[in-house]
């Protein structure tokens, strides 16, 4: 769903194995998503070299942990130079306002933070959530929040026992669901990681839904770091065809269909 969203909106994508490749001088985002293991040292090194650029910065990695316990030293490394932590367990909500479902808690919308939020076309449908984990916020100065929960959500832990509660589990605090790490050069130039909780808010059931704006914040925020937000979320193929259509074809045809009036009438 992920990469038909960016090819319809006019990225390239391309498929990169950094157990043995590098990455491509070129790009300007890399998407790491749901890894089931953790990133060697080598790869993590490309990672932070391409996100580095030389000193020139302009590069953005979108991360997206996958639901199960995974030790991800390597990674966790990685997010804590850019400010930020994925913590273990579900983040579970329990005010009706924000539920999905009464079914389940886990699925729930979420408040957008102040960043990637004025370019939407419509920033009052939400963002959608499911079994996703929380993200603190190690360095304030380095990284903000993006989508956050209710005051009243918590966390699920991984080994809780029978005599676990929900309601104990509640700070009181909006939790952070999705967080940015943003690093500056002296040219103003910035690269960006990018961190969303949930793997499954980028599944198709969300994505293509259109009461919710996954595929829209998502397509907001990469726009937005690639300057190009006049792009928004469409499928590019038809709306080209359209603009040809119009902007060419037809007045060319009118072009054509009137020399030929214009001919055969003079040579009457």
């Amino acid at each position: 769903s992920v990469t038909s969203l960016l090819e319809n909106n006019a990225y390239q994508v391309n498929e990169v194995s950094l157990a043995t490749s590098g990455m491509d001088d070129d790009a300007e985002f890399a998407v790491l998503f749901a890894p089931s293991v953790d990133l060697d040292d080598a790869a993590i090194d490309k990672l932070s070299a391409w996100l580095d650029n030389d000193g020139k910065n302009g590069n953005t990695l979108i991360y997206i942990p996958c639901a199960d316990k995974v030790d991800t030293p390597n990674l966790d490394k990685l997010l804590s130079d850019w400010g930020m932590q994925v913590n273990d367990g579900y983040v579970f909500e329990t005010s009706n306002d924000y539920l999905v479902s009464n079914s389940s808690p886990y699925a729930f919308i979420v408040d957008y933070a102040d960043y990637y939020k004025d370019n939407l076309k419509n920033s009052k449908i939400p963002v959608v959530t499911s079994d996703t984990h929380d993200i603190t916020i190690k360095d304030e100065s380095t990284a903000h929040a993006l989508l956050t929960t209710s005051t009243k959500a918590g966390v699920y832990p991984y080994d809780a026992d029978d005599n676990w509660n929900y309601n104990d589990a509640i700070s009181g605090e909006a939790l952070n669901v999705a967080a940015e790490g943003v690093k500056t050069n002296s040219d103003d130039v910035s690269s960006n990681v990018i961190v969303f909780g949930s793997y499954m808010m980028f599944t198709k059931n969300f994505m293509e839904i259109n009461s919710f704006n996954n595929s829209a914040y998502l397509m907001n925020i990469v726009n937005t770091l690639a300057d190009s937000a006049e792009l928004g979320v469409t499928d590019v193929a038809p709306g080209l065809v359209v603009l040809i259509i119009f902007a060419f074809v037809v007045p060319i045809g009118i072009l054509v269909a009137g020399i030929i009036v214009w001919v055969r009438r003079r040579n009457r």
